[in-house]
């Protein structure tokens, strides 16, 4: 009975293991899906014209910088 009962632990651990470590895996998972959103806003921002407001007579003039 002892053994049975130190293989039913030593499974249990197995088990609490396996599901910590499919937990980091979403985890690690999710940051990678995260930094790959972050890079894409970064090109985007670096890719889209920059606007530059002055006025002409008093008219507020908007104009997109060339890059």
């Amino acid at each position: 009975m002892i053994e049975y009962d130190a293989i039913n632990r030593k499974i249990e651990q197995i088990s609490n293991l396996e599901r910590q470590i499919s937990d980091l895996q979403y985890k690690m998972s999710s940051i990678r899906n995260r930094e790959y959103i972050n890079n894409m806003y970064r090109w985007i921002d670096e890719k889209k014209p920059r606007f530059k407001n002055f006025f002409v007579n008093n008219v507020e003039v908007c104009l997109a910088e060339r890059t």
